[in-house]
């Protein structure tokens, strides 16, 4: 009669397995192959609270290089030009030029961006993030600072380098309110604060024409 043989698993294969095991569950969504870096720009950018009283806009963003770390999460700074506020007063981040703003943001790939009864509008989402966004009206006398994150959702499918993102929204309500990282979900919760008064007012962000152009050809999917 034979014995029955057992195999004894060391903690270094305990823990190769296992890493085996989770792998696939693991994998999320981003751009595939990993890229480099990218180019952002738009068209006409507006910024405008649910009074309705303060109103941002921006002729248009640039951003030079986005850096991407993986292959869903990047950063990068983005410039607006030709920034107004309510229409008529000049305003700029601090320390930059007349109706210029500058401005570092984070980028994250999300899955599936819905709105605000939770219905799913598209596959796949770009959250942004300002690290630190303040910008001044000299006229007025007022400090602006914006904070939290806003998401977008990713029109472009395929195997490409030029992928069209669409930002929209309308008097401090954004059309994406949630996105998911895997399995945690990102909020839509942009604010503004004026003069440091610590009542921050929810903001909308609706941006035209917004393109993300990568270094070469990636495809975006959930892996």
């Amino acid at each position: 009669m034979k014995r029955p043989r057992f195999i004894i698993l060391t903690p270094l294969m305990i823990g190769a397995f296992g890493a085996f095991l989770t792998a696939p569950a693991s994998a999320e969504e981003g751009f595939l192959p990993k890229p480099i870096s990218a180019t952002f720009s738009s068209g006409k950018v507006v910024i405008e609270t649910a009074s309705g009283l303060h109103i941002v806009e921006c002729k248009q963003i640039d951003a030079s290089q986005i850096m991407f770390e993986s292959d869903k999460h990047g950063k990068g700074t983005l410039r607006g030009l030709g920034c107004k506020f309510e229409g008529f007063l000049t305003f700029n981040s601090l320390g930059d030029k007349s109706e210029e703003v500058l401005s570092a943001f984070l980028f994250l790939v999300c899955l599936k961006p819905a709105d605000a009864s939770g219905k799913v509008i598209d596959e796949m989402g770009i959250a942004i993030e300002p690290v630190e966004s303040h910008v001044e009206v000299p006229a007025g006398g007022l400090l602006l600072r914006f904070a939290g994150r806003y998401i977008g959702v990713v029109l472009t499918s395929g195997l490409t380098r030029l992928w069209t993102i669409e930002f929209s929204g309308s008097k401090g309500s954004p059309t994406v309110r949630k996105c998911l990282e895997g399995t945690s979900e990102k909020t839509s919760s942009w604010t503004l604060e004026s003069n440091e008064n610590k009542k921050p007012e929810a903001i909308s962000l609706t941006i035209e024409g917004s393109e993300l152009l990568f270094n070469e050809s990636v495809e975006l999917m959930d892996a």
